[in-house]
């Protein structure tokens, strides 16, 4: 059965054309997909495309070179050709496509978008509490990772931050998530060899469980100047975690864009009044808990002016999980929260109607006059995304709701303030929404990437 987490990690893949594989470093290749030389975008979308089918219908190599080297060869993307390096300027020769190279894009699209799947079903169980290196089928392995088979440790270790496999090109070693139960048979039996057809084999390996030392060699990336210390037995470009890399990458992107909301918010606790400040909660319990925790995160992110009281209340409505209550041209109410599996990000939705209704320029919803330049990005953007395209296919009054620029800014705003703190429980609770089987649910979020 193919992993849907395998094949959503491709589909949301946008394409880049860069010349090198070292235009592309470590965590961009979790939002990014590249083929060094494929310079062409149509010729790039072809391969992408031949990838995705790979994936989706359990292709075998011959099938997916069958289909895709034809296509190639009819838009001039074979053998070797001058090319000019856009780097440089200067006309080079390279190596365009070819059966060795379609095996290369082949093997590790689908080993790192498989090994996406494992992390993310795996980070998902709560059974599941460790993790199992194990080398794959390959004849020759490299030293270290000889050294790494059976290795096991908890599924939190900071190692697999960087050797979650693969960890190389033609790496085939991977790893299992195992629960607490067979993580302590595997440390009383081993791991059990299988007998080759020649009657080799058989036996047990004894589990390492104490996290080996790590080495590291310096490598230079002759194509940006970048250096970066790299673990020893790791291939350059592949010391990160396929899993993890999104949301790496989706943080450090938002951090990148944060400019673009300085207009709106404050640019820091320190510089404007902490929005907890106005708000006065009367609640207890798991929602007093959330809801600390959210105006801590709020607090790390951005400060604010000067804000009307509110108060936060606890509601045992079970027709919705958060809620913003105003009167119309005057004074703002109160927040009212319920229930629901991610009460984090509800609590933060609903400060982001308190900020857009008192705290930005205007007067009233700043989301709906868009008076604010920041807002205006905010809302244009959510718009320009295969999410909120796809709100449409759902029934008319949720699409209507999604849709409602009140909504999109206090949804965006939660995310925002998701990211930007990096609190865990906040990005858990994301993940979740994001993996949701149902449409409703899933679409009330941007994708890491979209955002």
């Amino acid at each position: 059965m193919i992993p849907r987490e395998a094949l959503d990690f491709i589909k949301r893949k946008q394409l880049r054309t860069e010349f090198s594989y070292l235009d592309i470093w470590n965590e961009e290749h979790a939002t990014a997909f590249s083929v060094a030389k494929a310079m062409q975008v149509d010729v790039l979308t072809d391969i992408k495309s031949a990838v995705e089918s790979a994936i989706e219908n359990g292709e075998t190599f011959r099938s997916f070179a069958n289909g895709l080297a034809p296509t190639l060869q009819s838009k001039g993307w074979w053998g070797k050709k001058e090319t000019v390096d856009p780097l440089t300027g200067e006309l080079v020769p390279a190596q365009l496509g070819s059966m060795r190279r379609l095996r290369t894009i082949y093997r590790t699209n689908l080993r790192t978008a498989y090994s996406y799947g494992r992390w993310q079903r795996g980070q998902e169980s709560t059974a599941h509490t460790h993790i199992l290196y194990l080398n794959g089928p390959s004849r020759n392995h490299r030293k270290q990772h000889r050294a790494w088979h059976g290795l096991l440790l908890p599924k939190d270790d900071p190692f697999w931050d960087t050797h979650f496999p693969p960890n190389g090109w033609g790496c085939k070693c991977y790893a299992r998530f195992v629960t607490r139960r067979t993580a302590d048979r595997l440390q009383r039996d081993g791991i059990r060899n299988p007998v080759t057809a020649d009657g080799r084999g058989g036996g047990s390996t004894t589990v390492t469980t104490k996290r080996p030392s790590v080495s590291y060699r310096t490598f230079v990336n002759r194509r940006t100047g970048a250096t970066e210390r790299i673990p020893v037995g790791i291939d350059p470009g592949f010391a990160w975690n396929p899993g993890a890399g999104r949301s790496t990458v989706a943080r450090r992107s938002f951090a990148e864009k944060d400019r673009e909301l300085s207009n709106t918010l404050r640019p820091s606790a320190a510089g404007g009044t902490p929005v907890s400040d106005r708000l006065v909660p009367r609640m207890r319990g798991h929602r007093r808990e959330a809801y600390e925790r959210v105006v801590a995160a709020i607090r790390s992110v951005h400060g604010d002016g000067p804000l009307p009281k509110l108060d936060v209340k606890s509601s045992s409505s079970t027709s919705f999980h958060g809620a913003f209550r105003y009167v119309p041209g005057g004074a703002p109410g109160d927040i009212r929260i319920a229930s629901g599996d991610h009460l984090e990000l509800t609590v933060a939705h609903e400060i982001g109607h308190f900020l857009d209704y008192s705290g930005l320029p205007g007067g009233g919803f700043t989301s709906l006059n868009r008076l604010s330049g920041a807002m205006n990005e905010v809302l244009s953007r959510s718009v320009d995304t295969d999410t909120f395209r796809t709100i449409g296919s759902l029934p008319r009054s949720r699409a209507h709701y999604l849709t409602d620029p009140c909504e999109v800014w206090a949804r965006a705003y939660a995310q925002y303030v998701a990211y930007r703190s990096g609190d865990g429980v906040m990005m858990a609770q994301l993940n979740t929404i994001l993996q949701s089987e149902t449409p409703g649910n899933r679409l009330t979020q941007w994708t890491h990437a979209e955002f």
